[in-house]
């Protein structure tokens, strides 16, 4: 959300080159964009306060780009068609989404989740628990972007080793 516009392309840009040097033999990927609610309804729908379920893209503005698939041109090409979702950060709920996802990679692959982020998370507590419980079943890398990164949350929710999963881009 908080990327703004040509950070938003320059970090499409960085998906779609990760993904197009994934050998396609070797890998199954999925690709999720997440943003946040607009109004506190939507958040609260989002994150389970209210007792009504939530439209996930319309509500939550989280997307699946894609689900598990080795067709890494399909991926790119998906990624190069999103639009810029201009919201706020839900990473907890996309953190847990990324989690849920994992049930439908293969069981013998060690997972890997790329979280790109630029800004600080609507809540740090619900996004740390769900961090915590995404790395009991994936390694979890960050690639925190430009100056208004929270670096700090960002080395406390990466995996082990911290200097292998923390990637910093200073801007894009």
């Amino acid at each position: 959300g908080s990327l703004g516009v040509r950070g938003f392309d320059a970090a499409k840009t960085y998906v779609k080159n990760l993904v197009s040097h994934l050998d396609p033999a070797q890998v199954q990927v999925a690709v999720q964009i997440f943003s946040g609610p607009s109004n506190w309804a939507a958040y609260q729908r989002c994150t389970g306060v209210s007792p009504d379920a939530p439209d996930m893209i319309k509500d939550c503005m989280i997307e699946w780009v894609n689900h598990f698939s080795n067709d890494t041109k399909k991926i790119v090409a998906a990624v190069d068609a999103l639009k810029f979702p201009a919201s706020t950060t839900l990473t907890s709920v996309a953190l847990a989404e990324a989690a849920s996802e994992l049930v439908n990679g293969r069981e013998d692959a060690n997972s890997i989740v790329v979280v790109v982020t630029d800004g600080q998370p609507l809540s740090h507590e619900r996004t740390k628990t769900a961090a915590e419980r995404l790395m009991a079943k994936a390694r979890v890398v960050w690639v925190p972007v430009g100056s208004a990164a929270p670096l700090e949350m960002i080395e406390e929710l990466a995996s082990l080793p911290k200097k292998e999963n923390v990637v910093k881009i200073p801007s894009l």
